[in-house]
């Protein structure tokens, strides 16, 4: 969804963002997931809420994942959800290696799509 593009309700929502938020587990959590799947969203959800971010669709991944084309497919999949932002708990929480992480945000920019997270105060762009 670009900027005054017409949106899901069939309003013009101008600057506002609409977020698909992505929760990620790593391996050394997966005794604990639940804790840390219900941490990560609640965090989330209550930053759109105080921020007016428009939840719009959630997205659960694992360590498993991000090693595979599975991953990708996730990321290409979010661009077509009628988003504008990616939240995510933290930037880790998408990739802990700096330039996979920049390659990601790159990519979901060239589709109109920010990244921020709701416990680190700056956007990616």
């Amino acid at each position: 969804m670009k900027k005054n593009q017409e949106l899901f309700d069939g309003t013009a929502i101008g600057d506002s963002r609409a977020a698909v938020i992505m929760i990620r587990i790593s391996a050394s959590e997966q005794e604990n997931s639940s804790n840390s799947v219900n941490i990560q969203k609640r965090t989330c959800q209550d930053y759109a809420k105080d921020n007016g971010i428009a939840v719009v669709g959630y997205c659960l991944m694992s360590d498993i994942t991000t090693k595979d084309k599975l991953f990708m497919d996730t990321i290409t999949n979010i661009t077509k959800m009628e988003a504008n932002t990616l939240l995510v708990y933290s930037y880790d929480r998408l990739s802990r290696i700096g330039t996979e992480l920049s390659a990601i945000v790159d990519y979901l920019n060239t589709k109109g799509i920010s990244v921020i997270s709701a416990t680190q105060p700056f956007e990616l762009k």
